[in-house]
């Protein structure tokens, strides 16, 4: 029974795909669906994550490093995204 932005949210963190999916129903602006699915996109989801994980562990590469890189990813697309909103929409 979660509203509508908690199901985004949960589906969009867990696996992209769902969350894309579950954006694509939603009735909003393209410029917002851009923006939102830049951001969904550039996390990957936390699937993506844990297979990321799975292949570092035999490695001497840092998921910490990975993480922060995609967080500074999403934060990056947002601004693009952004800017291109203001730009096209």
């Amino acid at each position: 029974n979660l509203d509508n932005t908690s199901s985004l949210l949960i589906k969009s963190i867990l696996e992209l795909t769902s969350g894309l999916k579950e954006l694509g129903s939603y009735n909003l602006l393209d410029k917002y669906l851009l923006i939102i699915s830049s951001c969904i996109l550039s996390f990957g989801g936390l699937s993506v994550h844990m297979q990321v994980i799975n292949e570092l562990v035999d490695t001497d590469i840092s998921y910490k490093n990975y993480f922060i890189g995609r967080i500074l990813q999403v934060v990056l697309s947002l601004g693009i995204s952004y800017l291109i909103s203001l730009f096209a929409f």
